[in-house]
């Protein structure tokens, strides 16, 4: 790793051009992430779907959109928690997939099926 030490008289011209070059790795990865947050948000609207109407198994899907994507589950979490903060709307609906979830899984509990 090189360091740099900027106690050293530096040409304007390369102050500017390393300002710039952070200035576009920093937005490369805001347009990352802001991909990836609309990836999660049709993945968890898709699987909510499936289950309603299929009944499929929910459970492990941001595992398996973390290995699609190839980060960690950890920000695909992060990212989910991120678009439930900001859409009112989704927050709502991950509440009612939850509850659907959960009272899915009642019967099986209770010894019923």
């Amino acid at each position: 790793m090189h360091v740099t030490n900027w106690q050293k008289y530096l040409p304007p011209e390369k102050v500017y051009r390393r300002a710039g070059g952070r200035r576009r790795h920093n937005a490369e990865r805001q347009q990352q992430a802001a991909i990836r947050r609309f990836v999660v948000e049709m993945r968890f609207l898709r699987v909510a779907e499936e289950f309603v109407t299929m009944r499929r198994n929910p459970r492990g899907w941001q595992t398996r959109l973390a290995d699609e994507l190839d980060v960690s589950r950890m920000q695909i979490g992060r990212d989910f928690k991120r678009l439930l903060a900001e859409n009112r709307d989704l927050h709502y609906l991950a509440i009612l997939f939850d509850t659907v979830i959960s009272f899915s899984r009642l019967p099986k509990r209770w010894g019923i099926r």
